[in-house]
């Protein structure tokens, strides 16, 4: 007997069963037919494949039909062409196929990879290599002629270790959850009224935008006889150390630590004459237990002001290790009557107002723990990649902002059970000083004092606002 032949037919796999005389039946392999029957199919083959290539080719099992019936103890033809039959042919053809055969009978499933060399118009074959990647995972193929080989490998992105763990998260529709709604008087003298939850959610002045983000607005209306309404947040629980990040949909983000650190992802902070927004922490029975400013400023200001307040004794001991400029002296304690504290001019001059609103904001992050307290801003293009894994790895952030050091103020002798604040204020005993406001907002706005201004002009607030994607705390 001639050994069993396989027939190839492009675009098909051809799976025979021979059917032989009892009396020398064997089994074979299912993918090989004898010689003889292959010869009396081949006839057959010819005719039905050129009534076959203008059929629609799709990835099934078909049944070769024969004078109309089909017959299962005969050929099965798979049609594993990904392109319609119809399609024009060209001079240059590359294909790479993986075809799979089942064996009812068994219920097995085996795979083959199989590749057609590139072929040129001359004939000549050629190498072809494919590769792919999903993720970490890269699957490269190599043919030549009649040998395939295929190598699979696997990789896995390393990152370092974070002694950060993300502990508190506020951001999309559950953001307003965990903060209380402060409705006391401004202790900075500010021409507001702070709203409770439901009168500031009836009022629009807190929402949640398209983006997923929360605004916290301030009262637009054209002319009031007192003080507008506006919002303060403060954190439902303390905390001691740690990262504070905030990201800021057009302002900033924020982080604290003991080991721990807190943050705000802020898109758009407040700005205009009379506007002073902040984002701060604070202890209790202030200022024994500390103020953290991690962000402040007043009226159109484009740059941040840091400043701490503390019990005496407090004070910055170094004027390197941080791209700020010390500012109203060193002396951080606010037990002498001064409401000044210690302040550190930020030099980017994009880190709040309008220059920050226009680049989208960023990331502050404020990190209080052995040695001190730290304070970065990312803005939207360049936030670090640990932190938006939240592993942190504050080390390897580069120079902060500003930097009060532990040297000459023990961060847990004057920071204590702090809890962060996120408020509005108009006017009040800054941005409403004679001084602050005659530098500039006097002659641009036409108005003798911050107050007049206030009462008559609401919509110069359209723009004091905060939009906030998220603030983080670590620890």
């Amino acid at each position: 007997m001639k050994p069993p032949v396989l027939l190839g037919v492009p675009g098909l796999m051809l799976l025979c069963l021979a059917h032989l005389p009892p009396a020398s039946a064997e089994l074979y392999d299912p993918l090989s037919i004898t010689y003889s029957y292959a010869q009396h199919l081949a006839g057959d083959l010819r005719t039905s494949w050129r009534n076959m290539r203008g059929w629609p080719v799709r990835g099934k099992r078909h049944m070769l039909a024969k004078r109309g019936t089909s017959s299962p103890g005969k050929c099965q033809l798979r049609l594993e062409n990904p392109f319609n039959s119809t399609s024009p042919a060209t001079s240059t053809r590359s294909s790479s196929q993986s075809h799979t055969s089942s064996l009812s009978s068994s219920g097995q499933s085996n795979t083959r990879s199989t590749s057609t060399p590139t072929t040129t118009s001359a004939g000549a074959p050629l190498t072809t290599s494919t590769t792919s990647q999903v993720q970490a995972t890269t699957t490269t193929t190599t043919s030549s002629s009649s040998i395939q080989r295929t190598t699979t490998s696997t990789s896995t992105a390393t990152y370092p270790t974070s002694s950060l763990h993300l502990k508190q998260t506020y951001n999309g529709s559950s953001f307003f959850d965990g903060w209380e709604f402060f409705t006391g008087a401004d202790p900075t003298a500010g021409n507001v009224n702070f709203l409770d939850s439901a009168t500031a959610w009836s009022s629009g002045l807190v929402s949640i935008n398209s983006a997923n983000h929360a605004i916290m607005g301030v009262d637009t209306t054209q002319t009031v006889s007192g003080n507008r309404n506006a919002i303060r947040l403060n954190f439902a629980n303390t905390f001691n150390g740690g990262l504070l990040t905030g990201r800021l949909s057009k302002s900033a983000s924020l982080l604290l630590n003991r080991s721990s650190r807190c943050a705000a992802d802020i898109y758009h902070v407040p700005t205009g004459c009379a506007v002073w927004p902040a984002w701060w922490t604070t202890g209790p029975d202030w200022p024994t237990y500390g103020e953290i400013d991690i962000l402040e400023g007043v009226h159109t200001s484009n740059q941040n002001q840091v400043s701490l307040h503390t019990a005496a004794g407090c004070a910055i001991s170094s004027t390197s290790g941080f791209s700020g400029t010390v500012v109203n002296g060193d002396n951080c304690g606010s037990t002498d009557g001064s409401n000044t504290g210690c302040g550190i001019l930020a030099y980017d001059t994009a880190s709040m107002g309008t220059p920050f609103n226009d680049g989208q904001g960023g990331v502050y992050a404020m990190l209080w723990d052995n040695n001190g307290i730290r304070i970065w801003l990312f803005h939207r293009g360049s936030i670090p990649a640990d932190l938006t894994r939240d592993a942190p790895l504050p080390d390897t952030w580069g120079e902060p902002m500003a930097y009060i050091t532990s040297a000459q103020c023990n961060p847990w002798q004057y920071m204590q059970n702090h809890v962060a604040v996120l408020d509005t204020t108009l006017c009040g005993t800054w941005a409403g000083s004679a001084g602050s406001w005659d530098a500039g907002c006097a002659a641009s706005t036409g108005y003798a004092t911050c107050t007049e201004f206030v009462q008559a002009q609401g919509s110069a607030f359209d723009n004091a606002y905060w939009e906030v994607a998220s603030v983080k705390l670590y620890q």
